[in-house]
């Protein structure tokens, strides 16, 4: 369900957060009604907010990341998006975790 979700509307993206203007990955979906989001929630965490009439869902970071992993199997018009994305989050974070002189 959320799969078709995601291919038919979901914002996938980096957005620069913080003073470092660390990247982040940020999943996003709008539905007139909250009910699938706030089970989305309850299983995968995240914020879910009204706006506009509309509600939205917003997942970052490693729950994004366990989200894209749990429905790309699923998606048909995003599925090779994610699978960038998740390596690129994974190679992000292998870059992080360097040490650093």
């Amino acid at each position: 369900y959320f799969g078709g979700m995601v291919d038919s509307g979901g914002t996938i993206a980096f957005l620069k957060r913080g003073k470092k203007k660390r990247e982040v990955i940020t999943v996003r979906m709008r539905r007139s009604s909250n009910l699938a989001l706030n089970w989305l929630k309850e299983r995968w965490g995240g914020s879910v907010i009204q706006r506009g009439g509309a509600w939205e869902i917003t997942l970052t970071y490693g729950k994004a990341i366990a989200f894209l992993r749990e429905i790309q199997p699923h998606t048909v018009v995003m599925r090779a998006e994610i699978g960038i994305i998740i390596r690129r989050y994974i190679e992000m974070e292998k870059i992080r975790q360097e040490p650093h002189e």
